[in-house]
């Protein structure tokens, strides 16, 4: 089973564009399930409601209490929660075909990119790539030492690489199909307020050089401290 893994924090507005897509995958693709964490101490209900409506099969929505948003850990909480021999991670301002999923290898990692430094930024260039699920635990997921947020997803893909010294798979995007937009400061509004001194390019380039003196000295291989126990099931499907 291809399973996809989301996040979420005080975006859910974006959710009502993206899952109706996602839903038609699910009930086009038997192979491929979705699973969401809602995070922050607030009520979900309208967002499960709105879910609900969509009558999508194999659809398990968790929410968790965490209020600040940390790329690494937050991604770690939903990508270790599947059960799925593969895991892929989806932003929640992506979208994903049936088209994307029957170009997955679930031998090895997948990656959805394009070629274009203009659209990039749209169309789920990081925002869409997975790995067999025994590969992410022994990666021991994203890397929870770097900053909240940038370059964590090619850090993951990186580490990935150097472990296994094999091609990955890449596919093109839908085009009709790019991802919501958000600008970078809409980014680094929910993180702790000790980091607010920088802005996402700069948290970008310090992770980046960051990420490469952790390869070179820990090697490739993490520990994720990533909180499951307070996961609270909300809906399934």
């Amino acid at each position: 089973m291809i399973e996809l893994c989301s996040t979420c924090l005080n975006r859910e507005y974006q959710l009502t564009s993206t899952l109706p897509y996602i839903a038609l995958t699910l009930q086009a693709r038997l192979n491929v399930s979705y699973n969401l964490v809602l995070f922050g101490e607030k009520d979900h209900s309208d967002t499960v409601s709105f879910i609900k409506s969509l009558n999508a099969p194999r659809m398990t929505i968790y929410s968790h209490p965490r209020n600040l948003w940390f790329e690494s850990i937050c991604k770690n909480i939903a990508h270790l929660s599947s059960s799925a021999d593969y895991v892929v991670n989806l932003d929640c301002d992506q979208v994903i075909t049936a088209q994307d999923i029957d170009s997955i290898d679930t031998t090895t990692f997948w990656h959805r990119w394009s070629q274009n430094g203009v659209t990039a930024m749209q169309d789920g260039t990081f925002g869409c790539m997975g790995m067999p699920s025994a590969d992410f635990k022994t990666l021991g997921g994203y890397n929870e030492q770097l900053l909240p947020m940038g370059h964590a997803d090619k850090d993951l893909l990186t580490r990935w690489h150097t472990v296994h010294q094999k091609p990955y798979v890449t596919t093109l995007p839908t085009i009709n199909l790019m991802a919501i937009q958000n600008t970078k400061e809409q980014g680094i509004q929910n993180i702790n307020a000790s980091f607010k001194g920088m802005n996402w390019l700069e948290m970008n380039f310090a992770n980046a050089a960051s990420a490469i003196e952790q390869l070179n000295r820990l090697g490739p291989c993490r520990t994720s401290k990533a909180n499951l126990s307070v996961l609270k099931l909300l809906y399934s499907s």
